[in-house]
């Protein structure tokens, strides 16, 4: 046996080493998620969600990505919505290539998210660079009709512009009027 076959075998199927898997059981547990199948990448994928949320949690998600974790991508992305900018840097930078783009692209929403959610502002010319995604989470998460104007206008389609009106609309309703 070559090396590189004892390293390919020391690997899950999950691409986990064996640290890895230990580590993937240890985040298992600390959600509440006891005997999942380490090599089930749906039951793997609801573990990282459900911790990502949980500061305790994310040095060993840290760790678990770096042990050859194949839903890198995912884990990191799911992170970045609940850690600031710097720390955003710090997951974006375990990635390589494309998924790095992309992780990148979304650090950057993130930050815009937030922003806009304390301080909120047009969006001036910005608006076509921001994915269909990051505009959908704006109508979802603001409430400023400044925002919601320049989304409504601007936004990357029709339903995202019809989705910002409807936004802007229904806030306007008398409380005792439900929309249906």
């Amino acid at each position: 046996m070559t090396s590189s076959q004892g390293d390919a075998q020391a690997q899950t199927r999950a691409g986990l080493t064996p640290r890895g898997a230990a580590v993937f059981t240890d985040i298992a547990g600390a959600v509440g998620e006891h005997g999942v199948d380490v090599e089930d990448e749906h039951a793997r994928w609801f573990v990282y969600w459900k911790a990502a949320p949980e500061a305790s949690l994310r040095a060993l998600l840290l760790e678990v990505v770096g042990e050859g974790e194949q839903l890198q991508r995912p884990v990191v992305t799911e992170v970045l919505k609940y850690v600031d900018d710097v720390e955003g840097e710090r997951w974006v930078g375990l990635l390589a290539g494309e998924d790095r783009e992309f992780a990148e692209r979304r650090r950057r929403e993130w930050a815009l998210i937030r922003e806009l959610e304390t301080r909120p502002r047009t969006l001036s010319g910005e608006t076509a660079a921001l994915s269909p995604w990051c505009q959908r989470r704006l109508i979802e998460r603001i409430s400023d009709d400044v925002v919601l104007r320049d989304l409504a206008e601007h936004g990357a389609s029709r339903k995202i512009r019809h989705m910002a009106r409807e936004r802007m609309r229904l806030r306007k309703l008398p409380a005792e009027h439900p929309a249906c």
